[in-house]
């Protein structure tokens, strides 16, 4: 499939992510597993089925930018006060993890 359009790989990575969420919530799992699920199938690591890689950083790029706003909108203080000890050890323990066992490597 190469020099595959830019609207025909967006129609693709959408199908895989409507799919991904359909069969997540028939499984009872979170959509956003799903959508993960569907990224990972399409985007390359499974089946080399969008041969347009930058396009589709470009567009994850986006979707980034998309989740982040969606999560500061629906962000709660008084959510993160229920979950606060929770999320400071989570926290805690990921820069722990991050900076011990993932050494950064600069080519």
């Amino acid at each position: 499939m190469a020099g595959m359009g830019l609207a025909y790989a967006l129609f693709l990575i959408l199908l895989a992510g409507f799919l991904g969420g359909f069969v997540a919530k028939k499984l009872r799992q979170p959509l956003l597993l799903g959508y993960v699920l569907a990224g990972i199938v399409i985007g390359g690591l499974v089946l080399p089925v969008v041969s347009n890689q930058e396009a589709v950083k470009t567009l994850a790029e986006i979707g980034v930018a998309l989740l982040m706003f969606t999560l500061g909108i629906e962000f709660s203080f008084a959510r993160l006060k229920k979950v606060k000890e929770i999320a400071i050890w989570g926290g805690l323990i990921q820069i722990l993890v991050s900076r011990f066992f993932l050494p950064l490597k600069l080519d």
